[in-house]
């Protein structure tokens, strides 16, 4: 258990020489991903769903009720 914990301290110690913050790198590149993913999948339907609400009138009746 001791040997654990230091070596997260060792690993600690590494990432403050770098300069980097790994957790704060990780939680960006997550919502990174996510917000790529939400933008691939939620845009297309969008689009779909925008071209059926502007679809022409048939025979002069409105599709919709406003």
């Amino acid at each position: 258990m001791i040997h654990i914990e230091r070596g997260g301290e060792r690993e600690r110690e590494r990432e403050r020489e770098m300069g980097v913050d790994l957790e704060s790198l990780s939680e960006a590149t997550s919502g990174a991903i996510g917000s790529l993913l939400s933008t691939t999948i939620l845009y297309p339907l969008d689009t779909c769903k925008t071209k059926y609400q502007a679809e022409a009138r048939d025979h002069g009746q409105q599709k919709y009720r406003f």
